[in-house]
């Protein structure tokens, strides 16, 4: 299993921990661990949403399907290109912002036809946009716990769940637009 650390996170533990002890009224700090399974897990949702992991992991190698046009979509915004290759042989191609390739003649429509190399992607740090909307998602999330959620003596009556709101607000849903990477489908 690997480790968790702060930058791992798409919102700041010490912000969810300040937010959840006035919204709870009860005592949470940064390393709490239901304030850091909390913003994992916010995080990990946002990341899902957008299809990419947002922040820069580094060198990462792509092997993609030609698309038979001259464009391909890398899974990553922001990408610093460091070798393309068609079938093992080196290509031209521009990138953008948004991480499409654009190369200078028609793609082959191959399975595994392209190789990307990137140094870089995605950024450096969070922007607010996404920072705020992981935050309020993880706010959510601190406070409700899985299993029972209610309980009759009277009659033995027992119930069992999450009280887990969804933390979708109209902020998240915005981030999630603005940065979403549009591949494929999601079946």
């Amino acid at each position: 299993m690997t480790e968790t650390t702060t930058h791992d996170y798409l919102c700041e533990p010490a912000t969810v921990a300040g937010l959840a002890s006035t919204y709870y009224n009860e005592n949470f700090t940064s390393e709490d661990l239901r304030v850091l399974e909390a913003c994992r897990n916010a995080s990990a949702r946002f990341r899902a949403a957008v299809r990419h992991h947002v922040t820069d992991t580094g060198h990462e190698e792509f092997t993609l399907d030609g698309t038979g046009t001259r464009f391909v979509q890398l899974p990553v915004l922001s990408p610093v290109i460091e070798r393309v290759s068609i079938y093992g042989k080196p290509a031209e191609a521009r990138v953008s912002r948004r991480g499409i390739l654009e190369f200078t003649n028609a793609t082959p429509r191959t399975l595994g036809a392209v190789y990307v190399s990137i140094l870089s992607s995605g950024v450096t740090g969070v922007p607010d946009d996404i920072a705020g909307p992981v935050a309020w998602a993880a706010l959510m999330r601190v406070g409700h716990y899985p299993g029972v959620t209610s309980l009759g003596v009277g009659s033995m009556q027992a119930t069992f769940g999450s009280t887990a709101a969804s933390g979708v607000s109209e902020e998240w849903s915005q981030a999630v637009a603005n940065y979403q990477i549009q591949v494929g489908d999601r079946a």
